[in-house]
């Protein structure tokens, strides 16, 4: 059997190959540039000792307000807490006056079968005693 023979690469994976290495070349070079470039820093852009102080007093009064806020959520938390406990022990009072509630109207409809039973018993009392009244 023969060799096989391994062909030179072909003219378009050189060509993309030569393509891939301007644009990582070009990219590296583009990079450095940009890095190594100083940047002009001029005395007019740094601030003054004002804007400085100025600065560390807005600092200042951010750390009392955020200190302020923490002090309002607390007392909101504790107030919040209050009402919770101050809701349930209304509930559970709601809840026994609705039980007595109930029990008040079966009282009340018991008592008032007893009456509806009563003004029966009356009736026929009264039909009696009607009718002895008249045998007399």
């Amino acid at each position: 059997m023969g060799e096989e023979r391994v062909d030179a690469p072909s003219t378009w994976t050189h060509g993309i190959r030569r393509v891939a290495l301007w644009v990582v070349l070009t990219l590296t070079l583009s990079t450095v540039a940009v890095v190594a470039t100083p940047t002009s820093a001029r005395a007019a852009d740094y601030p003054g000792a004002d804007e400085v102080a100025a600065a560390k007093a807005a600092a200042r009064n951010a750390a009392a307000s955020v200190q302020e806020l923490d002090a309002a959520i607390i007392a909101l938390e504790e107030a919040l807490h209050r009402a919770d406990v101050e809701a349930r022990i209304a509930q559970e009072s709601y809840a026994e006056a609705q039980w007595a509630n109930v029990q008040a109207q079966r009282q009340l409809f018991a008592a008032n079968t007893r009456v509806a039973q009563a003004e029966i018993a009356l009736e026929e009392a009264r039909g009696r005693l009607a009718i002895l009244a008249m045998a007399a």
